[in-house]
Parts: structure tokens; sequence; C-alpha cells
């Protein structure tokens, strides 16, 4: 439980839900690709702000859906090993 803030407020400080993620150091930014809310929240934006569909934001939506593919491959391999 005292881990959590250690992984979640980085999480969110490199997410750019408070923060464009161009007001991140660039040294820093690459990592905001490993976070997956760092997608939601640019395809959120889209949406919100510049009235953008499906068609636009179409690779956010294929970033998620490889962050839920390899999660799950992940929880598989894990949970074959642990039977």
């Amino acid at each position: 439980v005292q881990f959590i803030p250690f992984v979640v407020l980085p999480a969110f400080l490199l997410s750019g839900i408070f923060w464009p993620l161009e007001a991140v150091p660039s040294w820093l930014r690459p990592a905001s690709y490993l976070i997956p809310v760092s997608y939601v929240v640019k395809a959120n934006r889209a949406v919100m702000l510049k009235g953008w569909g499906i068609g636009k934001i179409w690779p956010q939506f294929m970033a998620l859906l490889a962050f839920m593919v390899g999660f799950l491959v992940i929880t598989v391999v894990m949970l074959k090993r642990r039977v």
C-alpha cells in the first residue's frame, strides 16, 4: 500500500492530466509513452477541445489495445506459473 504513491503520482504527473506533455522536460517525455493514461488524456482532449471523432483518435485506441493485450499476456503467464 505504501508503494502505490510512488507509482501513481509519477504516472499522473507524466500522463498529461495536469498540464500538456509539451510542458514536461524533453528528457522525461519518453517515459509518458509507457503510461496508458497518457493516451486516454490525449484522446479525451482531442475529442473535447478539437471536436475530433474516432477517425482522428484511432492511434490512441490502438496504443491502449496494445497495452491491454500486453497486460493480458503478462497476467496469463504469471498465473500459469502460480498454478
